[in-house]
């Protein structure tokens, strides 16, 4: 999802290179068309890793907009790094635009929405009502017992 530009040829130059519409390098396409953003003219929306080219030719590690290749869901260890960044509501915005830029608009904006309620505002609360029972726990006992080496 991430490596998805508009490119000038509709296959790759080389074996390495696939060249970028320059004047939208800064926004994802949607390949299949339902997204926000379709290629205009006789551009192409495509992604270098449907040819086998690696990700680090392409630019994807030197892209901002892409977060330079950390957050994506292409596995398990990036996707919860993705949920993270996300129910912390740091750059989500930049989440759902790229989500709904590259496939079904509404997927994404929805997507992003429930993740960031259930997430944010459920979970983090639910973890640091956790946190402070124990530590509230842990002070009533120390009180206790203090309060018996006192009264002794």
């Amino acid at each position: 999802m991430y490596s998805q530009y508009c490119r000038i040829n509709p296959k790759p130059e080389t074996p390495t290179s696939w060249a970028k519409v320059p004047e939208y390098a800064e926004r994802m396409c949607s390949k299949n068309g339902m997204g926000n953003f379709v290629c205009p003219g006789n551009y192409t929306c495509g992604s270098p890793t449907d040819y086998g080219i690696a990700l680090e030719h392409d630019g994807l590690y030197s892209n901002e907009l892409a977060y330079f290749g950390v957050y994506s869901f292409d596995n398990a260890g990036k996707a919860i790094l993705s949920l993270h960044q996300m129910i912390t509501v740091d750059g989500w915005y930049t989440f759902m635009a790229n989500l709904a830029d590259t496939d079904i608009p509404f997927i994404g904006i929805f997507y992003s929405f429930i993740v960031i309620i259930v997430g944010s505002f459920y979970l983090f609360n639910l973890i640091l009502a956790v946190i402070i029972q124990g530590f509230v726990k842990v002070s009533k006992k120390e009180a206790d017992r203090d309060q018996l080496i006192l009264g002794e």
